[in-house]
């Protein structure tokens, strides 16, 4: 039980390592507190009690790496985020939106220069925002406009054409300003220098918060370079967006938040004050968004109109809500609807393969042997009550082999596969994917029917879009099952592959054509050096056992995980 919340043996253990993960990242001596909410949507920082606070149906669906992308993310706000130290409340809630997300931007900068280690734990959530934010039309209110150029030119290296022009004209005396507010961070070469003498000389009129006395003095002179940054060049010009939105209806800055939250899958860093007004329900933003397109069309944007800055904001986005709520897309049906069903397998699958493999890279020691460099001291025992066993007392140190993997995927998509053997192909393949991609293993696919091409390419990290099309391409079942040809066309390009361990998997119903020609195949490619295996996904394909040496059908994909470190460990110890 963890915060009132049940949790299983891997998600108490995740559980503990986000929470340690989180203190080591922070820094603060008392560490922060992971607190599991089953109704939770999203993730939260709330600075007042140090409370990283999870959905916990995310670290029992979402793959592990991304959960500790997400909790350095919270952690670095602990660590960086120091505004409410010293700032003026009143203008921190003021900002509040505008805040979150430029402090996403700068501890984004940091975390890769804090742990270089950290890029492939942050790369799933910069993906999902790229992905989302490219299904969806650019937004009609003047500051969810700026947000999204803002998040565009961080991960595109700029705004996209949906632009409007004249918000891209305004922007480019911004964009310095933003981009030296994003390097205020400890590891920046600009931020480390004097800093005892710069802290005396800001600490002589200023007040810092004592319960932030904990925080390094980097830490703090970047918060406060960063804040002069902010309150010099970057609010008034969102002063002059909110003019520019004008009085047009009731949605507010935390309703701005969470619409864009939805947009773009981001996590929040919120205050304490705050979490209660913030609507969580999508339902109750969308109904808010309605409201909002029910309002008069927007003034022309103009960055010159002064005045004071209103309380609320104007903000028509229902349609582009709705779509990212109930759209209904042939592609996150393909590729991410089936990932999100095998995430956790995928994770154990990646486990699997790299201890079979690292246990072939460890020394050994071989016992029961006429001589040797060492005596087998529980063997001299046996060999006292039976001399029979006197030659059996010595034991040799065993050289590890180097492993050396590639894999190759081949993947049926014939007539037979139609319905539910696609659907369990292509959970297999994911999970084999991920898993790879995971563990750096070489990974190139197949896919056959009548003929045979490749899907994936050994060498290549795919967008989602080449994710999708190869999703869709097993999905697409037609022909003949022309395995000896496409067993064929693999190992003419896997014999030029230059690792020592060559792995061939079929993912198949076991629907085979010309079964003798198939078995020639398959004993031609072992006298090459290249392991062949068949893995048989969802029921009425045992087939696949009689048809590969090492072969395992009527497999669910819970099983794959364990049925596939099975089969490397055997095909590894020929």
């Amino acid at each position: 039980m963890l915060n009132g919340v049940r949790a299983d043996n891997a998600t108490q253990r995740l559980a503990n390592e986000l929470e340690r993960l989180g203190a080591i990242v922070a820094g603060c001596p008392q560490g922060l507190v992971v607190h599991l909410d089953p109704e939770a949507e999203t993730w939260s920082f709330d600075w007042s009690t140090d409370v990283v606070t999870i959905p916990s149906e995310d670290l029992r669906q979402r793959p592990p790496d991304y959960c500790r992308g997400i909790m350095l993310h919270e952690a670095a706000h602990a660590a960086l985020s120091l505004e409410w130290a010293f700032a003026p409340q009143a203008r921190c809630r003021k900002y509040a939106t505008l805040i979150n997300v430029i402090e996403d931007l700068r501890i984004e900068t940091w975390l890769p220069c804090r742990l270089p280690g950290s890029a492939a734990w942050l790369r799933p959530l910069r993906e999902k925002m790229v992905a989302e934010a490219a299904e969806t039309p650019w937004p009609q209110s003047h500051r969810a406009g700026f947000i999204r150029a803002l998040f565009e030119e961080w991960v595109l290296g700029a705004p996209s054409a949906d632009c409007p022009t004249q918000l891209a004209v305004e922007l480019q005396a911004l964009w310095e300003p933003l981009h030296n507010h994003r390097n205020c961070h400890p590891g920046h070469p600009a931020q480390q220098v004097n800093h005892s003498q710069r802290w005396q000389e800001w600490a002589q009129g200023q007040h810092w918060n004592p319960r932030a006395a904990w925080a390094p003095l980097p830490n703090r002179l970047a918060q406060i370079d960063a804040w002069n940054i902010a309150t010099e060049h970057i609010f008034p010009f969102w002063d002059r967006l909110c003019a520019a939105d004008g009085h047009r209806n009731e949605l507010n800055d935390a309703d701005l938040q969470q619409l864009l939250d939805l947009l773009l899958g981001l996590s929040r860093h919120i205050q304490s004050r705050a979490r209660q007004s913030t609507p969580t329900d999508p339902e109750h933003a969308l109904a808010q968004a309605s409201a909002a397109a029910s309002a008069k069309d927007h003034e022309p944007f103009n960055c010159d109109h002064a005045g004071e800055t209103p309380g609320v904001g104007s903000f028509s986005l229902a349609d582009q809500i709705e779509r990212a709520l109930t759209k209904h897309s042939q592609i996150e049906l393909h590729w991410n609807a089936a990932l999100s069903r095998v995430e956790h397998l995928c994770e154990q699958l990646g486990d699997e393969l790299l201890r079979h493999l690292l246990l072939r890279q460890r020394s050994s020691w071989r016992q029961g042997l006429r001589q040797g460099s060492h005596a087998d001291l529980r063997a001299v025992m046996q060999a006292e009550a039976d001399p029979r066993r006197g030659e059996q007392v010595w034991q040799q140190m065993q050289l590890p082999d180097r492993v050396d993997p590639a894999i190759a995927v081949l993947v049926d998509r014939s007539g037979s596969m139609e319905g539910e053997p696609a659907e369990q192909a292509l959970l297999g393949l994911i999970m084999l994917i991920e898993a790879c991609l995971r563990c750096g293993i070489p990974c190139a696919v197949w896919t056959f029917h009548s003929d045979c091409q490749m899907a994936w390419d050994r060498h290549g990290n795919p967008d989602d879009v080449a994710r999708n099309r190869l999703a869709e391409q097993v999905l697409d079942v037609q022909g003949s099952t022309n395995l000896d040809d496409a067993l064929q066309v693999v190992s003419e390009a896997v014999c030029h592959w230059p690792e020592a361990d060559r792995f061939v998997i079929v993912l198949t119903d076991g629907a085979v054509d010309c079964v003798d020609r198939m078995h020639q195949t398959i004993h031609a490619l072992t006298g090459e050096g290249i392991a062949v295996a068949g893995l048989g996904i969802g029921p009425d394909t045992g087939a696949v056992e009689q048809h590969f040496p090492d072969g395992r059908g009527n497999l669910t994909v819970e099983q794959l995980p364990e049925a596939l470190g099975d089969c490397l460990w055997r095909l590894l110890a020929v």
